[in-house]
Parts: structure tokens; C-alpha cells; sequence
């Protein structure tokens, strides 16, 4: 017999991270488990029917976790469902395992209502169930004997709880408007701080903090997330960083998104390595899953697009027909507004959803996804959907990676 539902006891929870634990990380010790129980348990989002198990003949053959958070777009939000922890079984793969698993995920927040699914996966296996590459893994190398000389009169601690509200306000100021940015509760970053990790915050005279760094638990030279109100700020955290390196590494990695202030301001002061790297189906990923409610929830952020624009005063409908149904733009009155319509009138464009995601957050062009065979866009549509789809550095910060 072979079913597909969330767990149903603390048993089967255990099951199930045992058989991530196997598949990530080359074992699942009972101390293991305990501390990843521990901490899937704690999350803000924990629901156990969001741990979503395929049970063959009464056993436990693959697994996944839909995590629910919530994404920006500029001024919009929309209802995120991550996907973790996707693993199968080594005797049960190659038999649709996990595809059914998926299917599964998808179903269920779509009836629960989310907007989009987002995960950092694996090539060539969720482009085949609508996910689409939305921005690259990106970061930056600095040498270690370069980073000892940076200049910043600030001191540096250890991160306690009590900071929360001087990080929440450190991190919206940096990452608020970014395209792809996950909104932060206080639960989260209680969550985030909860990990034995390095956690640094730089302060000024007054005891103010003025910046943070969290390093990697497994790699001292990773810095996950560095966020900092000025070039001052960042450099000492960098500087301590450094120091605290000792011989075991050349080089610090800080996980970046390619236009963050971090990166002008170590251009200036020190030799720097940006690198990106994508795949053409693989790394992060995201699809639709509700698309019209997804897109009525970010027309406000359209309209401000479209009233900055030299288009402004421009009335029309543009369509954009998805292999998930079709929706209208109607531009007038310095506004742009989103309907679930058959395109009988205006201009019509043929998108398929997981590239209209790619142009939504900003990962191509409207010329770059007009070139795809599949695609339809006509020349009289394109300056519109230029103004309402420029191409952004959509990216989600370090800490919320999953």
C-alpha cells in the first residue's frame, strides 16, 4: 500500500529525520535526531501536516518540509511555502517517490492558499514540476591577510536576544525592498539565534549596534548573513572575523546578493571575488501556485512601477495567458489592475508560468524570455511589461536559506 499525507506521531517524525539526516549529512545518531527534532519543532511555522511523508507498506520512503513564510516584491507580500528537506530513500529512488511527494506539497498549499512555492534544489528534476531558476548563489571571497587590515573604529561582541529589535531594524532597512526578501517576526530571529553559531555584533561608542554577523556553525570562514549601516561597521566585523581565523583559512566567503552595499564598499578597501553561479535548471527555484492571487496581491507595487514611468498616462490591456489560466492588466488611470479574464480584447503575450516568475522577480528580461520558442510576446506589449518587470537582484539573506 502506498499513501502520501503529513506524520501522525512523534514516531513517525523521528522516521522521517532520520532518513534526512542519512541522505544530508551521512548519518542520523539518536543525538542527531534529537537536536534536528528539536529544532523542526521550534520553528514558527511547525505544522505536522506540513511534513509531508510517501508511505510505502507502512514505512516511510520519502520526505519533505513545506515551510511557510512571507515574501516580498518591493511594497507587496505574498504567502511563500518553502519546500526542505526533499530526500528519498537510496532503495526507494528512481520509482516517482518524490515527484508524488512533490505533486502532494503543491496540492496541499494550494488549498491552503499560498501564492508561491520557493526551493534551492537539485538540476534537472523540479523544472519538471513548473519550478524555474529566480536568482543565482552568489558570494563574495576576500583574503584573510586583507581583511586583518580593514579600518573601523567599532567594538565587537557577542549577539545576545536582547538585540533582536536593533537587528530586525539593521535587517528591513537592508533587505526591505528587495525582491525575493523574506519577512522577519521576533519568533524567527529567536529561532536564527538559537544555533550555536558565532554571532558578532559591532557597536559604536554609545553601545549602539551598528551592524551584525553570523558565521557558519560548520565553517568558521562563511559568513552566512553581514549586515551593517556603514562601511565602518562592516569592515570591523570582517576585521574581527579575520582575527579569530588564525592560520585555518586564506580566504572568508560572505554570502551576498551582487548589488548589496557590502560589496561596493569592500571593493574600495580590499581585492575582492564576486562570483555567481546558476544552473539552467537548478540552485533556487520557484513557481506559482496560485497565480491569480498571486499576482491581484502585487498590483499595488505594479501601479507604483507604472506612476513612475514615462507609460503613465498609457491605457490598454495587456493578457498574459500561463498554462495555468489566463490573467488581464488593465492600465488606466495611472493604475494597473489584475483580473482572472479570457483575453477577448488587447494585447495578448503566451507566458508560461515558471518563465513569467523569472520575469515577475526580475531574473530576465521581457527580450531575454520573448526569445524562448514557447513564448509569445508581442513588440507593441514589451515596453509595458519593461516598466512593470525590469530586471532586479532578487535574493533571500543568508540566515533564511533552508
Amino acid at each position: 500500500m502506498i499513501e502520501t499525507r503529513g506524520i501522525r506521531s512523534e514516531i513517525e517524525l523521528r522516521e522521517a529525520t532520520r532518513l534526512t539526516l542519512e541522505a544530508f549529512s551521512n548519518g542520523g545518531s539518536d543525538e542527531a535526531i534529537d537536536r534536528k527534532i528539536s529544532r523542526v519543532l521550534a520553528h514558527p511555522s511547525y505544522e505536522p501536516g506540513r511534513i509531508r511523508v510517501r508511505m510505502v507498506g507502512g514505512r516511510i520512503v520519502s520526505h519533505l518540509w513545506i515551510i511557510e513564510r512571507t515574501m516580498r516584491l518591493g511594497s507587496a507580500e505574498w504567502r511563500m511555502g518553502g519546500i526542505g528537506g526533499v530526500c528519498t530513500a537510496p532503495d526507494a529512488r528512481g520509482q516517482g517517490h518524490a515527484s508524488a511527494l512533490l505533486q502532494d506539497a503543491l496540492a496541499l498549499m494550494r488549498q491552503e492558499g499560498f501564492d508561491i512555492s520557493l526551493l534551492d534544489g537539485i538540476r534537472d528534476f523540479y523544472n519538471r514540476l513548473g519550478y524555474a531558476v529566480i536568482w543565482p548563489h552568489s558570494h563574495l571571497l576576500i583574503p584573510v591577510e586583507e581583511a586583518r587590515a580593514l579600518k573601523g573604529d567599532y567594538d565587537i561582541r557577542k549577539i545576545s536576544i536582547a538585540d533582536i529589535p536593533t537587528l530586525a531594524r539593521l535587517y528591513h532597512t537592508t533587505w526591505g525592498q528587495r525582491p525575493g526578501s523574506l519577512v522577519r517576526q521576533k519568533a524567527h530571529w529567536r529561532w536564527f539565534l538559537e544555533v550555536p553559531r558565532p554571532a558578532w555584533a559591532a557597536t559604536n561608542g554609545k553601545g549602539r549596534v551598528q551592524g551584525y554577523a553570523i558565521v557558519s556553525e560548520h565553517r568558521p570562514d562563511e559568513v552566512i548573513e553581514l549586515v551593517a549601516a556603514n562601511s565602518g561597521a562592516a569592515y570591523a566585523l570582517i576585521r574581527h572575523i579575520a582575527d579569530s581565523l588564525g592560520d585555518r583559512s586564506e580566504t572568508i566567503r560572505i554570502n551576498v546578493a551582487r548589488d548589496d552595499p557590502l560589496v561596493r564598499w569592500l571593493r574600495r578597501a580590499c581585492r575582492v571575488t564576486l562570483t555567481e553561479r546558476t544552473a539552467p535548471a537548478g540552485g533556487w527555484m520557484a513557481r506559482f501556485v496560485n497565480l491569480e492571487q498571486a499576482m491581484t496581491k502585487i498590483q499595488d507595487e505594479l501601479s507604483a512601477r507604472f506612476l513612475r514611468s514615462p507609460m503613465q498616462d498609457w491605457r490598454g490591456r495587456v493578457n498574459l495567458v500561463t498554462d495555468m489560466g489566463a490573467i488581464a492588466l488593465f492600465c488606466r488611470y495611472s493604475r494597473v489592475v489584475v483580473r482572472e479574464t479570457a483575453p477577448t480584447v488587447g494585447y495578448t503575450c503566451r507566458i508560461p508560468q515558471d518563465r513569467l516568475i523569472q520575469l515577475v522577480l526580475g531574473f530576465r528580461s521581457v527580450e531575454d524570455v520573448a526569445e524562448d520558442p514557447d513564448v509569445a510576446i508581442p513588440e507593441i506589449a514589451r515596453p509595458l511589461l519593461n516598466v512593470l518587470f525590469p530586471p532586479q537582484a532578487a535574493y533571500i539573506a543568508g540566515l533564511d536559506w533552508f
